[in-house]
């Protein structure tokens, strides 16, 4: 038997009727009748009946999310959702309906928040994927895209439209302060009182000391390529011709494109022990991943190239450094998520119904 999860609705649902009503709108007979056969014959029939009529939609199961192991976000002509997949690499599809395309999943205090297209943000409890609240702004002309935990009480959310930075309280999923920015703000990161983010194709940095002052570093970046920190406490950022340390200044920076490296729809990830770093980019028309050390004395170096890749939409480092890459393979309408190790071996493929966008790797 074929087991699909769902939970859009519980497992069976009927309308508010008696249990007359729904007896015989389930069996098509009436009590009265029913009165007249032996009790175990009706549970044989009754059994029968609902064997007989279920459907592969009828059996609901809600995966644990203690074995949780990759979530991707989709998005299709029919609906967008958050696609899920097990550590025993079993795949649940629509575990999450959405209203819109998720820009990008976090797991922060043990809930998952899914930032939405449109400005939204949903917060999920992972026990039973129930929704525990919604992070929303009146407005309706906002593109919300990441988010990024400032402290115990607060989370910081970037908007592309408005080009602003959205404080929210975490306990009652308010916001509370708009820090605009003028121009598109994406990937953020938050170092003591300051919170580092991609704006336009600079850094820029707010003082979260209650001035909110924003600043303009002359370091470039990409708005969707992550700002990492290493093992030193660096920030680093990745734009399309360059790799280049935040906190330090902008030093050392690498030059991509004096090697020939376009990292235009770059990504950049580090592994656990947060001594080396890992970016997409294309070179001499091939698209590849690229290693480099967070020491600065050695330029980048190109790890194995991404042959299955057709139309890379997203990348994310697992715990486990295995590399998650979503690839939305032009012109069929579905896509799939490769997980690569680090010696460019294809470990697993995903298919999943529809783009796959925004990843989050849980293991």
């Amino acid at each position: 038997m074929e087991i699909f999860y769902n939970f859009a609705e519980p497992a069976v649902s009927f309308p508010a009727l008696s249990n007359r009503c729904v007896f015989k709108q389930i069996f098509g007979i009436s009590m009265k009748s029913v009165l007249s056969v032996p009790s175990f014959l009706i549970a044989i029939f009754a059994w029968g009946a609902l064997s007989c009529s279920s459907t592969k939609d009828d059996i609901r199961v809600v995966p644990d999310s203690k074995l949780l192991k990759l979530m991707i976000g989709t998005s299709s002509f029919e609906n967008d959702a958050v696609t899920a997949v097990m550590r025993n690499d079993s795949i649940v599809p629509d575990l999450l309906t959405l209203n819109s395309p998720a820009h990008s999943i976090i797991k922060y205090h043990s809930w998952i928040w899914i930032v939405c297209e449109g400005g939204y943000v949903r917060v999920v409890k992972p026990s039973d994927y129930s929704t525990l609240g919604t992070i929303a702004h009146m407005s309706e002309d906002l593109d919300f895209r990441y988010i990024v935990p400032v402290n115990n009480k607060q989370v910081a959310i970037s908007d592309v439209a408005l080009g602003a930075v959205f404080l929210a309280e975490e306990q009652n999923f308010k916001i509370t302060k708009e820090i605009l920015f003028n121009r598109p703000v994406g990937q953020m990161a938050v170092t003591g009182s300051e919170l580092y983010a991609a704006s336009g194709d600079r850094i820029c940095t707010v003082s979260l000391d209650k001035s909110y002052e924003v600043s303009e570093l002359k370091i470039p970046a990409r708005l969707d390529s992550k700002l990492v920190s290493d093992k030193k406490g660096g920030l680093w950022a990745l734009s399309a011709d360059c790799l280049s340390a935040v906190t330090f200044g902008g030093s050392p920076r690498y030059s991509l494109s004096a090697q020939g490296i376009d990292a235009s729809n770059g990504y950049l990830e580090i592994n656990s022990e947060r001594d080396k770093m890992y970016f997409n980019a294309v070179k001499n028309g091939q698209l590849a991943i690229f290693e480099v050390g967070i020491n600065g004395e050695d330029n980048p170096s190109l790890l194995f190239t991404l042959d299955a890749v057709e139309n890379m939409t997203g990348m994310v480092m697992s715990p486990r450094n295995t590399l998650y890459v979503g690839d939305a393979k032009s012109g069929t309408g579905n896509g799939v998520v490769y997980e690569y190790d680090l010696y460019g071996r294809i470990l697993n493929t995903y298919a999943v119904n529809g783009t796959p966008g925004a990843l989050f790797a849980d293991r």
